[in-house]
């Protein structure tokens, strides 16, 4: 198997570059000797030789010990490299998701230049990493950038994601010169098994979405095929399990991020692979769709590189198959997975998937128990993120034979009591009203429980059928353009099932229903985008998938007949710890347990947690109202200071969703320790809450007149962790 950076590739290994290229083994690691670990203060990290895909390995055993860092290991070299190349390396691995980093230094060893991926899932199974060129980036050092003329050492670093401790096997080190990269400008060639009268093969590669291929109603031949003709394209092979083929000749190696396949409808190959081959003799598969559903397949081979590609139809609805167009797409389309996914956002209908995946900040807020390093996102469309860097929980309403979105409704946001950090997200169409609120976390700090509930009104006249969705996908709340150690965006969800009221979540407690759901439906990602069905007012037929593409989603289903001036509520519980499924597993029936006393309990305790603290500003010709809430473990000297900002533009980013016109003057408070304080896109926030403040950067900050408190409460001997702080001005915020 190889792995092409940035991500893996599901079987299979083909030669990159050109054939007669022969690589130059750096090292087959038979020795570690030479191999020198050096990892960060607090980090463990033992070099020993182990058994390897050929031969011996070497063999990295880490562990973080609960904090940042990273494991490195240095070897010098010396040797030159030649004008274009690629670097390849074995890797299997039993450790959780880190960021994996390949580093070549210079003979001056201050200049670096790395590939480097984030929330790289080592493989159990011994895989190919290939780093070329271009995927090689100039790091740091006095240099400042240019390429890469002579390497003086290797570096292997493994950053701390998700951290934790495990053991990383390397082996097979080597250096392949290429071909200078060229631009694509040949014409490929299209064959296939059969094709009826009209309908040949070349028009699933014409440009063209109104022409197509379809495939002749008896089946393929199964003997071999005859010998072609020298200088003709090979004949197209046909694979056991396949009734049909379609295959692709470039005419040369061509590098690409993934294919788009449109169907004929009702003639669509619901089962198939996507092979790739050197030389259309020898194949392999690098891709397989199962229960596809048709309509048009997006393929992600993020840096793809092969002469031969081939769709090997296997099972459809129809006796024939159809094919409108094959489409190849760039190495861009697929460098991420959240490249590939804006591009399948822009194909579908809006509010199909967040906001951020079409290029538009979502602003978000936390909420958690105070003390505990867990926590939940929450973001302006009312979508939660369970767990740091995992699946989100998002709502969508069917009413009137119509599914609503975020994109459909007028959403507003606030804060339970003003300042509690209790986030409120309500969403108001034309006859319903959806409101998530209060956002009740409880718990201890290694074992707090979110609970979401939502009240879903009638505000019509008449009565009417109603329905809430509760999607569960892999989508986190946070964006990919802000993150510090973990990735935003698009998360990974493999395994996905339902039991009861209980959803699972790769293998392990995601939700639990304490409202019982009247359906669940799961598809994995080549079975369609689950907010397709809900558009249907439908489910997926089953209720348990496994995805090894790692994108499966699923919804919950609740609905109720709704007088005019009645509504339902629905309460939904996240486990944010290990040790909270255990306590949830108690909380099945509904009624164990009123959601008004959850809420009447989160209250009571930020109550005790805020109002100890009073703040008292000097006398200004304005009224200042302050508070400033923790809801994570804090550093053992907290210092809250002010921050003060001037809104003179109603319509920058985060004042124009308030509506209001009117300028304001207002003090926010900032923990400067927090993690959650950054800049995001054109605006800089001391804080990231859902439109906590109206901050407009055409206005320079202006002082505040206050002083610097100290935080002494219990939370101050904390050890420093993965902290936001929630601040929140009466004045400023859009959100009372």
């Amino acid at each position: 198997m190889r792995w092409w950076a940035p991500a893996l590739l599901l079987t299979g290994a083909i030669g990159t570059g050109s054939p007669e290229q022969k690589p130059t083994v750096l090292d087959a690691f038979e020795s570690v000797k030479d191999w020198r670990a050096t990892p960060s203060d607090g980090v463990s990290l033992q070099v020993s030789t182990d058994s390897g895909f050929r031969g011996r390995a070497m063999r990295l055993d880490f562990d973080f010990h609960g904090r940042g860092g990273y494991a490195v290991v240095h070897r010098t070299f010396n040797f030159t490299v030649p004008a274009n190349y690629e670097f390849s390396f074995r890797i299997r691995g039993d450790a959780p998701a880190n960021t994996l980093e390949f580093k070549l230094i210079d003979p001056s060893g201050d200049n670096v230049w790395w590939s480097n991926q984030p929330a790289f899932e080592f493989p159990r199974a011994w895989t190919e990493v290939v780093r070329k060129k271009r995927q090689i980036m100039f790091a740091w050092g006095p240099k400042g950038g240019g390429e890469l003329a002579r390497v003086a050492a290797i570096e292997f670093s493994i950053t701390a994601g998700t951290g934790g401790k495990g053991t990383v096997w390397i082996d097979e080190l080597q250096l392949r010169p290429r071909e200078p990269d060229r631009p694509y400008a040949l014409t490929p060639t299209v064959t296939a098994t059969s094709e009826a009268a009209g309908f040949e093969a070349r028009r699933a590669l014409d440009g063209d979405r109104t022409t197509l291929w379809r495939s002749a109603t008896a089946p393929a031949p199964t003997t071999p095929p005859t010998p072609t003709p020298k200088g003709a394209p090979p004949s197209v092979v046909l694979p056991p399990n396949a009734r049909q083929a379609v295959q692709v000749d470039f005419l040369q190696n061509r590098e690409f991020g993934g294919l788009e396949v449109e169907w004929e409808p009702g003639h669509q190959a619901s089962d198939y692979t996507v092979d790739f081959s050197p030389d259309g003799k020898i194949w392999e598969t690098r891709y397989r769709v199962a229960g596809g559903n048709g309509g048009r397949d997006y393929i992600y081979l993020p840096e793809s590189e092969t002469r031969f590609v081939r769709l090997a139809l296997e099972r459809g609805p129809s006796d024939t198959f159809g094919l409108h167009e094959i489409t190849v797409e760039p190495l861009t389309w697929s460098a991420s997975k959240n490249d590939f996914f804006a591009a399948v956002a822009r194909d579908a209908p809006p509010g199909s998937y967040p906001k951020y995946l079409g290029g538009v900040q979502s602003y978000w807020t936390v909420a958690g128990a105070d003390g505990d390093q867990a926590e939940v996102l929450v973001n302006e469309e009312g979508m939660v993120e369970a767990r740091k860097g995992g699946f989100s929980v998002e709502p969508f309403v069917f009413v009137g034979g119509k599914l609503s979105t975020w994109r459909d409704v007028k959403t507003t946001q606030s804060l339970a009591g003003s300042h509690f950090p209790e986030p409120r997200v309500v969403w108001t169409a034309d006859d319903w009203q959806l409101t998530l609120a209060p956002i009740a976390v409880l718990g201890g700090r290694d074992s707090s429980i979110a609970y979401l509930q939502y009240r879903l009104a009638n505000t019509g006249r008449r009565r009417q059928a109603m329905r809430l969705y509760l999607a569960i996908r892999p989508f986190q709340v946070n964006p990919p353009w802000q993150f510090l150690n973990t990735p935003g965006g698009v998360a990974t969800i493999r395994q996905l099932a339902a039991d009861g009221q209980v959803v699972r979540v790769n293998g392990e407690m995601g939700a639990m229903s304490l409202t019982p759901p009247n359906g669940f439906g799961a598809a994995t990602f080549d079975q369609g985008n689950i907010v397709d069905f809900l558009r249907d007012g439908s489910l997926p037929s089953v209720s348990s998938v496994q995805d090894p593409f790692g994108q499966a989603s699923g919804a919950l289903a609740y609905t109720a007949d709704v007088d005019s001036g009645a509504a339902v509520v629905v309460e939904l519980a996240l486990p944010l710890q290990e040790a909270s499924i255990s306590q949830l597993e108690g909380e099945r029936v509904l009624g164990a347990r009123a959601p008004r006393d959850r809420v009447a309990d989160a209250r009571r305790l930020w109550r005790d947690a805020i109002e100890r603290v009073t703040i008292e500003l000097p006398p200004s010709p304005r009224a200042w109202s302050t508070r400033c809430t923790r809801t994570s473990g804090t550093s053992s000297s907290t210092a809250i200071t002010p921050v003060c900002s001037r809104a003179r533009d109603p319509t920058s980013a985060r004042g124009s969703a308030t509506g209001r016109s009117r300028r304001r003057r207002f003090c926010g408070w900032a923990d400067p320790t927090s993690r959650a304080s950054f800049s995001s896109g054109t605006q800089a926030s001391s804080i990231q809450t859902a439109k906590s403040h109206a901050v407009s950067t055409r206005a320079a900050p202006t002082p505040c007149r206050s002083t610097t408190a100290t935080a002494n409460s219990s939370t101050s001997r904390r050890s420093t962790g993965d902290t936001r702080t929630i601040a929140r001005s009466r004045i400023a915020s859009g959100l009372t």
